[in-house]
Formats: structure tokens, sequence, C-alpha cells
């Protein structure tokens, strides 16, 4: 009865460990690097901070409104913020509050869900139309 108990443990603990190690790398800071494989200049990039409590932020110093000074003396703008989930299905955006003209993922619906969700070592990789996606890298 005891070596049952423990091998329960044992797997239990696997398993926990196997599915929030994911969910930890994606925790952070993202910058926006590129466009279809096309890593190009991007002008004015979003950076997205995914936050464990379930919130996020898209920060664009071009777009962005709402600033707040930081405690380095920049100012951080907002252009989204809302909460994230992850499921079988990818990664969704939803209750997005958008705090100007700026649409990241060229929308301004409630709900976005990007089918094509992948994170390989400091890249990020979301994409929502059949051909179109968008190249993150993690910078903290």
């Amino acid at each position: 009865m005891k070596t049952k108990k423990w091998i329960t443990v044992i797997i239990c603990w696997f398993a926990f460990n196997a599915c929030s190690q994911p969910i930890e790398g994606f925790l952070g800071t993202w910058r926006l690097i590129g466009f279809n494989g096309d890593f190009e200049f991007v002008d004015c990039p979003d950076f997205i901070e995914f936050q464990r409590n379930g919130r996020y932020r898209i920060l664009n110093d071009c777009y962005g409104c709402l600033g707040r000074l930081t405690e380095f003396g920049f100012v951080e703008r907002v252009t989204e913020s809302g909460r994230w989930k992850i499921t079988r299905k990818g990664l969704t955006l939803y209750q997005r509050s958008l705090t100007s003209n700026h649409w990241p993922f060229g929308t301004n619906e409630q709900r976005v869900l990007f089918h094509n969700f992948e994170m390989r070592n400091d890249t990020l990789i979301l994409g929502w139309y059949r051909d179109y996606y968008e190249i993150y890298r993690k910078i903290r």
C-alpha cells in the first residue's frame, strides 16, 4: 500500500513539473522581431509581458498611451492589456482593453486565439491567420 502511494506521488510530481515547465518559460517579456519568418527591422516593436497571475500587457513606444514611469526612468506605453490562457487549441488573449487606435494582431475583438502557438528556447511564434504569424524574442 505504501508503495502505491509513493508511486502516485512521484507520478503527480512529474506530471506537475512537465506541465508547469513550459508556462515558466512563457512568463516574462517578449519583443517582436519579425513576421512570417522574415527577421526584418521592426520600427516600432510591440513588447508583450505575460504575468503569472494570468494577465498580460502589450507595450509600444510609438502607439502606446497611459504611460507610467518605471524604476529606470523610462515611460512604459501600454497599448493593450487583458487576460491570457493556454488550452489545447492554443493561446487565447481575452478581456482585451485597448488604450489606443493601435490594434495589435489586427483586430479590436475581445478575444484572439492563436492556433499556431510555439515556443522554442527564447523564441515565441504567434500565428492567428493561416499564412501570417509574428515572431518574438524573450528579453526578460
